[in-house]
């Protein structure tokens, strides 16, 4: 078995598998560790981005301002 096999047996187990921690409190349809890993793999992308200098939030009158987004409609 050549590493590129092994590897791509290993991802399509992952997409099978689901979180054990949410197996065990009966959560309906559990995501996947594939899908945990994924959506990690995308949190730790957008986190490890710098700054756009062009995102001036000095003045709290922007439009886009940090503070005033309406964070109940974010969750």
């Amino acid at each position: 078995m050549d590493s590129l096999s092994f590897i791509s047996d290993i991802c399509g187990a992952l997409k099978k598998i689901k979180r054990t921690g949410w197996k065990y409190r009966n959560v309906p349809l559990p995501e996947s560790d594939a899908d945990h890993m994924h959506r990690c793999a995308m949190c730790a992308l957008l986190l490890s981005q710098p700054a756009d200098p062009r995102d001036d939030y000095s003045s709290e009158k922007e439009k886009f301002h940090p503070s005033r987004v309406d964070q109940t409609r974010l969750l």
